[in-house]
């Protein structure tokens, strides 16, 4: 499985890499209607990877088919990878359509008091719209350093897939579902030139309460979950 998924994120992230990398991206200059010349928008593509920590999941009944079901999925430290296609404008804003693939293993999985020992995956593929806002600083030693806060709403495709092997336990949760999405971003950028930024920075990545389905002594049941998650993200940024 777990070879599987990483074959799936490669494929998903070199397809994001070819889809951004064909796009024409340029600086356009603005007018105001009395022609004068506004701030210059600068087109970037950005590239990121980095360490994905997401919460443990306590599962709980949905709905009645549910009632009285409980349970937890403890998860391992897992990655994200993606990319971005923005445009800074008015010299401090820049806003961007986003994706990323966000990946962890579940280390343990149990239903209704069974032992925990089971292995599955949970990945969401978020494609988010985001706004920033950024400073420019110089440290005065020939350093610049571009600080940034951002946030921005979307939508997260989850897939969560595990299984119970303890030998005592029936139970395992293999669904999907697509819910809202919505970040936090924190960071600073240092230019190299001025086309290339490295980037290092945080982000809080969290959805609306999942509904899954689960099988439980031979019977589907629904259960409610959450999904959130604390990221470190290095980025390549590409400005044209």
């Amino acid at each position: 499985m777990t070879s599987i998924r990483w074959l799936g994120a490669g494929a998903a992230t070199l397809c994001l890499m070819l889809a951004l990398s064909a796009t024409p991206a340029r600086s356009q200059s603005f007018f105001a209607s009395s022609g004068e010349d506004r701030e210059a928008v600068t087109v970037y593509l950005e590239y990121v990877g980095g360490i994905n920590f997401v919460r443990d999941q306590n599962l709980r009944g949905a709905d009645a088919s549910g009632a009285g079901l409980a349970g937890s999925a403890d998860l391992a430290t897992g990655y994200v990878l993606g990319g971005a296609l923005g445009a800074r404008f008015m010299e401090y804003f820049r806003a961007e359509l986003a994706i990323s693939y966000n990946d962890t293993d579940v280390d343990n999985f149990s239903l209704q008091g069974e032992p925990s020992t089971a292995k599955g995956g949970l990945s969401v593929l978020a494609i988010m719209a985001n706004g920033y806002v950024d400073l420019d600083l110089d440290l005065g030693i020939g350093v610049q350093l571009r600080p940034y806060l951002g946030a921005g709403i979307g939508y997260g495709h989850v897939d969560f897939d595990a299984r119970n092997r303890s030998g005592q336990g029936q139970s395992e949760v293999s669904d999907t579902d697509s819910v809202f999405a919505w970040n936090l971003m924190a960071g600073a950028a240092v230019p190299l030139s001025e086309v290339v930024e490295l980037s290092l920075g945080y982000r809080y990545l969290a959805t609306e309460d999942l509904r899954l389905d689960a099988r439980s002594a031979d019977l589907i049941r629904r259960l409610d979950s959450e999904y959130d998650a604390h990221q470190l993200l290095f980025g390549l940024r590409l400005n044209f």
